[in-house]
């Protein structure tokens, strides 16, 4: 009977009777005639009535006629902005005029066919006005749409171009039913809410920049990545909003001009006029670190950031978020090609095209051979053991990881599905691209070996200072606490080689497998490492000196195993150094002092025969002053060896610089984002 009499009457009757409860509630049954009042000013706010939107709120704040099964709609009734109102009331004359039967509900495969459209939707799923008001609501919003408790699917809503033609074309058609609507708010809601996918896009290319100057280009295809780059500025550009389609077009013919202008330095030195375009005529000293180089790139750039704030600033600067975030996209991925493409080669450009075309049409033939060289290759690794090897590393290596996950955060696999099924592909894509450039990750070493430890301390000093005649005069202790002024002292002394022992032996594989079983670690011992040689007792060696395999032979018989793994020993030496005879000066035992050389100076210890003069580097530091002072080894070259015992004079200390690879990557990423208008200057 309630139903029959609301639809009899107009929304602007609706909230009438709810005004008309309103007044009734303060002269008897305040409880029973708010809750009418209420209830008449839902059905006129879901028509789009702005009063009775305004009476809900009050009723909200007053709690008035509020209760458990109305709080919430009358909620989200009141606190609906104009635009949503306005949106509302347009998705429901749009409703009415798609729904000519008055159903209460229909297929959504009906409505399709009421607006001359084909939609492969099943014929099962079924909306309602209330939730067709939900959907449109929550698409111009730029929000995944959802019809609640039917469970249909709504307008899917996509990324790209494909979004902004779906989005235009609904707004158009609200706009056809309500002139006033704001198409203007709708594109800002939708570019908010669509922001997601480029701030993982964004976040993903500051960890691609700074890792490209380190990385190994012999390992990257440059030539290949320039093209996969090129088409995909070219894809970002065509996804942009037509709203902002004039600066955007604006803007990569400019950065399109920029980069051509810039390659040109490129080109040989005959071609004079063509490298007048990226030629810098002055340079403009900005502080210590940066500098402006003024050539016609750098003012092509200059008006390539005038492009970006007009497109910031359009709508009252909500054009950030609506139109420049969205070009960032096809900016950096122009910039990236560029990059990509200094890196190529002639050859490797000729060869992308080549395999590009043979790709299109000889792909079957390509799928073939592809699936022939991996089974080959599987039976290969089969015969040799090396997919055995890989598979159990594998193993054994994910056991402590999962573990270690599984306590530590109570990691789920149904949670990283589900996670991973959200926003799926932009997921994928970062994965995929993190997991690439941790590939091609290569740490950049520096030997400081090779520079000079040019301190002005000699060793015969150091000795007056802080050995046998100080300890006389002054005591151990007085000499220790006076010689730590020299700590950090690097220096580079000429000894006599004593002796080298080994301090440490360290061995990872052996470590994991005698916690195995027995079984199951001769196992891991033959597979991973080698077989003790087959002894031949009548062999006899000429030389009366025997070599690693009869050395072995020798140990076999002791040793509790058939297969060993010594190749992953890693050792921490100790070399004994000398002070040599000088000026008549005999050798002072006490004077001796001890190095600590890692694995890397292994080779060339081990071949030193005692007495030989040595020429090392190390930093003064630790327990300076004390008997045998032990000091970290960092070079050493043998003066009078013969050349003919060895395979290397010398060895450095290979030790990551730090420093230098930072620095490297932040003038990289310095450049990538501002030149040719500024450009870093940092001496690396």
């Amino acid at each position: 009977m309630l139903g029959n009499v609301r639809r009899s009457l107009g929304s602007s009757d609706w909230a009438s009777v709810g005004i008309y409860y309103l007044g009734l509630a303060e002269e008897k049954e305040a409880e029973l005639n708010n809750r009418l009042a209420v209830d008449w000013l839902v059905q006129a706010a879901k028509q789009g009535r702005k009063s009775a939107a305004r009476l809900l709120q009050r009723c909200w704040i007053q709690r008035k006629g509020i209760g458990e099964d109305n709080e919430e709609e009358v909620r989200r009734l009141s606190t609906e902005s104009k635009f949503e109102q306005t949106v509302r009331k347009a998705a429901m004359m749009m409703f009415r005029k798609l729904n000519p039967g008055r159903k209460e509900k229909m297929a959504v495969s009906e409505m399709m066919e009421n607006v001359g459209q084909v939609n492969a939707v099943h014929a099962g799923q079924f909306v309602d006005l209330d939730d067709f008001v939900e959907i449109t609501k929550r698409y111009t919003q730029g929000m995944a749409p959802s019809t609640g408790s039917t469970q249909s699917q709504g307008p899917a809503q996509t990324s790209g171009e494909k979004a902004w033609e779906n989005f235009s074309a609904l707004t158009t058609l609200l706009t056809r039913f309500e002139p006033g609507l704001d198409v203007e708010q709708a594109e800002s809601n939708f570019g908010w809410n669509n922001l997601e996918p480029y701030l993982y896009f964004l976040i993903s290319v500051f960890f691609i920049v700074f890792s490209f100057p380190v990385a190994d280009k012999g390992w990257i295809p440059c030539s290949e990545l320039s093209t996969v780059a090129i088409l995909f500025t070219v894809v970002s550009y065509k996804s942009l909003s037509p709203s902002g389609a004039t600066y955007a077009k604006r803007a990569l013919i400019t950065e399109v001009a920029t980069s051509l202008c810039s390659l040109t330095s490129l080109l040989p030195q005959s071609a004079v006029l063509l490298r007048m375009l990226s030629h810098t005529f002055t340079t403009l000293p900005l502080g210590d670190s940066v500098v402006m180089k003024i050539s016609l790139p750098c003012l092509l750039d200059l008006y390539l950031y005038f492009l970006f704030f007009s497109m910031a600033r359009q709508r009252g600067f909500r054009g950030t978020y609506c139109f420049l975030v969205p070009y960032l996209v096809c900016f950096l991925w122009c910039e990236f090609s560029v990059v990509l493409l200094q890196n190529s080669s002639p050859v490797g450009l000729i060869r992308t095209c080549v395999g590009y075309f043979l790709f299109l049409f000889a792909l079957p033939v390509l799928a073939v051979g592809l699936a022939a060289m991996v089974l080959i290759q599987l039976v290969k690794w089969f015969l040799e053991l090396e997919l055995t090897k890989m598979i159990v590393t594998l193993a054994v290596c994910a056991v402590p990881v999962t573990l270690r996950l599984w306590t530590r955060f109570g990691l789920s696999l149904m949670d990283v599905f589900h996670s991973m099924s959200q926003r799926g592909a932009v997921k994928l894509i970062l994965c995929c691209v993190t997991m690439v450039m941790l590939f091609f990750w290569m740490y950049v070493y520096h030997s400081e070996g090779l520079q000079g430890y040019n301190s002005t301390l000699t060793w015969r000093q150091y000795g007056q200072l802080c050995g046998p005649p100080a300890w006389k005069v002054k005591g151990v202790a007085q000499t220790q606490i006076f010689c730590t002024h020299l700590d950090g002292h690097q220096v580079t002394w000429t000894g006599r080689f004593r002796q080298v022992r080994v301090a440490e032996t360290e061995n990872g594989a052996q470590s994991v497998i005698n916690l195995l079983p027995v079984f199951m670690g001769d196992w891991l011992r033959c597979l991973y490492g080698e077989t003790y040689p087959k002894c031949d007792p009548l062999r006899n060696n000429s030389a009366n000196t025997p070599d690693e395999e009869e050395e072995l032979c020798v140990i076999k018989a002791l040793a509790k195993h058939t297969c060993h793994v010594k190749r992953y020993d890693s050792y921490v030496l100790e070399v004994g150094v000398g002070m040599p005879e000088e000026d008549g000066v005999p050798e002072d035992r006490a004077r001796d002092i001890k190095l600590v050389a890692s694995h890397e100076f292994r080779q060339v210890l081990l071949r030193l025969q005692p007495g030989s003069l040595v020429e090392f580097s190390t930093t003064l530091e630790g327990r300076l002053g004390g008997q045998v002072p032990s000091f970290e080894l960092k070079a050493i070259y043998c003066l009078d060896c013969d050349s003919s015992l060895l395979t290397a004079a010398g060895q450095v200390k290979i030790e990551r610089d730090w420093r230098r690879t930072t620095l490297n990557s932040v003038k990289f990423a310095f450049d990538f984002f501002f030149s040719p208008f500024l450009s870093a200057r940092i001496d690396v």
